[in-house]
């Protein structure tokens, strides 16, 4: 499949007058940093986020981590089955477990281990779900390096080298550039 969206780009760019701007080849600078304004709406949130400052418990952050990355997973399960439900009613079949992919090795470890602990306590439903994902085999889960996320491409301002290497693992290709 080729898709181009040279004219529509060329489109927008002659609507806000900046056919004549220079081209990049990343949409942001490596490591930059975004800026808001931090009015009054704000400051009940710093004042929230200054408390969790002072917390002393050693291990909240590793807590709170793994359950965000958990709940990632979880949510990630349920587009699989809807995925394959609505593939389903089209016809398509696919008896192959879907594999899901994570940077978070405590994720894994929870998604693998039948055993609560005291830990994972307010994750159980998620744990339910993916769990008996797992089990009946609709996934499989593996580790993943944080440098070959590919979702990074979308949402992190990375180096020249990396973009354009999570850009080749996606299959993206400059129709322009020789083969």
């Amino acid at each position: 499949m080729f898709l181009s969206q040279r004219k529509y780009t060329l489109d927008l760019l002659h609507e806000v007058d900046l056919l004549a701007a220079k081209p990049i080849s990343r949409p942001l600078p490596e490591n930059h940093h975004l800026a808001t304004n931090l009015g009054s709406v704000f400051s009940e949130a710093a004042r929230i986020f200054a408390y969790f400052l002072e917390v002393k418990e050693t291990d909240y952050h590793y807590r709170c981590y793994a359950k965000a990355e958990y709940w990632t997973m979880a949510y990630c399960c349920a587009e699989v089955k809807w995925f394959k439900y609505f593939f389903a009613s089209l016809g398509v079949f696919h008896m192959q477990p879907e594999k899901l992919f994570c940077d978070n090795q405590a994720a894994l470890h929870i998604a693998s281990n039948p055993v609560f602990h005291e830990r994972t306590k307010h994750i159980d439903i998620a744990c339910h779900f993916v769990r008996e994902l797992l089990v009946n085999g609709a996934i499989t889960t593996a580790h993943i390096s944080t440098h070959q996320q590919l979702a990074d491409v979308f949402t992190k301002a990375l180096g020249a080298p990396q973009f354009f290497y999570l850009l080749s693992k996606l299959g993206v290709r400059d129709p322009h550039a020789p083969p």
